[in-house]
């Protein structure tokens, strides 16, 4: 690698460079000669490891190709949920999903105020992601997300039906579990599913 002119002289193959933590580039030269590659920025990006999905008031259903645990699984399994109610609805979400989704969109847990929502988890970094779908009145709540106490978005739903996944949002445990506190800016807080990953993108 010349860092006078940033370019690699690559024989045919692939070379694998390793960066900080599991970090890792691939350069590959599938032609039929060496040459010069220039590179001006190389981004190394992890790869997340899926730990857990749940189907918060709802059961287990399989969601981007991992399967996920009913609500009563993840609280034998190291959850565990402040005061809320849950609840199933018949909502056509919008845009629309497959059938397993469309049962994950139209069960939920909510409360008049806050929840919080904790994960036993190894200490190390981690990546969570959240459905969220309005279901009862166009634009009707919006509430802040806190992960380990520290504010990471806000969730603000549109018209009856729309759905979106946020994220991800990322937190560093320290203690021996992820603590999510869905924080009551306007109505009641809402959540339908949760996946959380080891690792940070």
């Amino acid at each position: 690698y010349s860092t006078a002119a940033n370019y690699f002289d690559v024989d045919l193959g692939t070379y694998t460079f390793k960066g900080p933590g599991d970090r890792i580039f691939r350069l590959t030269n599938v032609g039929t000669v060496a040459g010069k590659i220039r590179l001006d920025t190389i981004k190394l990006e992890r790869t997340l490891v899926f730990n857990k999905g749940v189907n918060l008031g709802g059961g287990a259903v399989t969601i981007e190709g991992n399967n996920w645990v009913s609500q009563s699984t993840a609280l034998t399994s190291g959850m565990t949920i402040s005061s809320y109610n849950a609840a199933t609805n018949t909502v056509t979400p919008n845009p629309s999903v497959d059938a397993a989704t469309t049962s994950m969109l139209n069960s939920h847990i909510w409360k008049g105020s806050n929840i919080t929502i904790a994960q036993t988890l190894a200490n190390g970094d981690y990546t969570v992601y959240l459905w969220v779908m309005e279901d009862y009145q166009n634009n009707y709540r919006s509430f802040d997300v806190k992960l380990e106490g520290a504010v990471k978005g806000t969730v603000s739903t549109g018209v009856v039906g729309s759905w979106t996944k946020y994220g991800p949002y990322t937190a560093t445990v320290s203690d021996g579990a992820l603590t999510m506190d869905l924080v009551k800016v306007i109505k009641e807080p809402i959540l339908m599913g949760m996946a959380i990953y080891a690792g940070t993108p």
